[in-house]
């Protein structure tokens, strides 16, 4: 968990998370393959428990999730709230927008909260509707903090930047690689084939490229030592007037 950050081009400051990012770090993943969840209540005018089903589908197509709605009282894994000021650790219109928790490294039980504040102008709009200045779309605050709730920590880009841009609006690449190093691909997913990957796969595909990356660092450290080697032994040569 953590700030979200500042809204781009405003110059009012907008976080979404109000759990400070040194109290997180990038272990926390869950134990359990199957995740229930509960809702409480939701914003005014927004389809919330709709846009929860949804960003969980969403996960569960691209990573080794599933997702199952319960009761409240049945000890879901992730509990979805809403709340309003200092005892909701909410502090009114602007700044922070909500907050989730992080699940601990292997956690395979307990209960994670995932609350908004009512007391932003939220808007729910689909994906590639512009944004109104003076709004907040929810699908995207949604998806940011169900992320926390499933381990991830802010990240330089991505939908778990530390800055709010109403231009993205769901999981990007280097967010569907992070779930599914926690979680593998989902368990019906083919073979990955590196020139044909579906977005089920780009875990695998990030993996496999970051194999290549560290070949060819491994390479380069073995050509820079011959080198070094090879400007010593001139070195020594020329010391000795061998040349």
């Amino acid at each position: 968990m953590g700030d979200f950050g500042i809204r781009e081009n405003e110059e009012q400051p907008i976080s979404v998370c109000a759990v400070r990012e040194s109290m997180a770090n990038d272990s926390g993943y869950w134990g359990i393959r199957e995740l229930r969840w509960a809702f409480i209540a939701g914003l005014d005018g927004i389809d919330h428990e709709g846009g929860i089903r949804r960003a969980f589908s969403t996960v569960s197509s691209f990573c080794g999730l599933t997702f199952r709605q319960v009761d409240r009282n049945e000890r879901p894994n992730i509990l979805f709230d809403v709340g309003r000021g200092q005892a909701a650790g909410l502090d009114g219109p602007g700044n922070v927008l909500g907050w989730a928790q992080l699940p601990a490294p292997n956690q395979r039980s307990g209960t994670l909260l995932n609350r908004l504040d009512m007391s932003e102008r939220w808007i729910d709009l689909a994906e590639g509707e512009p944004v109104p200045r003076d709004r907040i779309n929810f699908p995207p605050v949604i998806r940011h903090e169900i992320g926390h709730n499933l381990g991830l920590i802010h990240w330089p880009d991505g939908l778990l930047r530390a800055v709010y841009d109403p231009s993205v609006w769901s999981y990007l690449g280097v967010d569907i690689g992070r779930l599914q190093k926690r979680y593998g691909p989902p368990a019906n997913s083919k073979p990955l084939d590196p020139d044909k990957p579906d977005v089920s796969q780009l875990g695998e595909l990030i993996a496999l490229a970051q194999q290549h990356l560290k070949a060819i660092e491994d390479k380069t450290e073995e050509i820079e030592r011959h080198a070094m080697e090879a400007a010593r032994l001139i070195t020594l040569a020329n010391a000795k007037g061998l040349r």
